[in-house]
């Protein structure tokens, strides 16, 4: 799994891709094509999915809090 990491995180939280997905208000196959940074698929949905998102999460995602791609050393 290309995220491991980040999907571990989430179960210590436990939340689920779908339940993260439900409270973005977004739907689970859009929310896992913007985390595995889909072309086209972003902007807009990575700020909402990033609200929910702790600062280990969003660093594992390479995003900074706003939801804006991060270049990653």
């Amino acid at each position: 799994m290309k995220n491991f990491k980040f999907h571990q995180s989430l179960r210590k939280r436990c939340l689920t891709a779908s339940s993260l997905a439900r409270l973005a208000g977004v739907g689970r196959s859009h929310l896992s094509q913007v985390i595995n940074g889909k072309p086209g698929r972003g902007g807009h949905t990575r700020r909402k999915i990033a609200r929910h998102l702790t600062e280990e999460e969003l660093r594992l995602l390479g995003w900074d809090a706003e939801g804006r791609v991060i270049a990653v050393n």
